[in-house]
């Protein structure tokens, strides 16, 4: 996300949590917003570490790299 706006509405609701569950809050990261502000428009995707294991091993189920058991 890219939108400092929205990241301020987004922190000030996870504040608005920390002070009813803790007691306490913390000063936003105004620097963060600003940086984030500059950043360009961008998305992203991602390889998890079961995935590259499989292709590692030749498995054909990720199930088969699990590290927990999985139900079925």
């Amino acid at each position: 996300m890219t939108d400092p706006d929205e990241q301020r509405r987004r922190f000030a609701a996870e504040m608005a949590v920390k002070q009813a569950v803790y007691g306490e809050t913390y000063p936003v990261d105004e620097d963060f917003l600003s940086a984030l502000a500059a950043m360009p428009e961008a998305s992203g995707s991602a390889l998890g570490f079961d995935r590259l294991v499989m292709l590692a091993v030749g498995a054909r189920r990720i199930e088969d790299v699990l590290w927990t058991p999985v139900a079925g």
